[in-house]
């Protein structure tokens, strides 16, 4: 049983598709009378592994990245606010796995994610319900 105060949570990425389950994850918030958190997952540099580890990128550089996304994130967040008046809106852009972060922040009612790998491991180990939302135009 969740209540009022648990978050439906969407992974962002930036894309159209992105956008897309945004969309879809703010009518399940409305749904719900949640709030909605927007999380941007920008995998740090540990986790890249293979070939490229021969090339790390700069902390620093990384974390300006981030912060550039997390103010982008919150501009977008902030439109939304106006779109959906009453819909208490979070943003958050981290530096972290992306499935391990996902999870980590389903303390929420439904991950809002795009098909793909990610989703498919966030549906695989998620304890709670998880909404995927495939690209336009797939399926019949």
């Amino acid at each position: 049983p969740r209540d009022e105060h648990t978050p439906v949570v969407v992974g962002v990425g930036g894309s159209q598709h992105s956008r897309l389950a945004v969309r879809h994850a703010a009518v399940a918030a409305r749904t719900r009378n949640a709030p909605l958190h927007l999380l941007m997952v920008i995998s740090a540099f540990e986790d890249w592994g293979g070939s490229s580890m021969s090339w790390m990128p700069d902390p620093e550089l990384m974390e300006r990245h981030r912060r550039e996304l997390a103010a982008q994130l919150e501009a977008d967040a902030e439109a939304l606010r106006a779109e959906h008046p009453g819909l208490r809106i979070t943003s958050e852009a981290i530096l972290a796995e992306p499935v391990s972060a996902l999870l980590d922040a389903r303390d929420g009612r439904v991950a809002s994610v795009m098909l793909g790998s990610i989703s498919q491991a966030v549906l695989q180990h998620a304890e709670g319900p998880v909404l995927v939302v495939p690209p336009l135009g797939a399926g019949a």
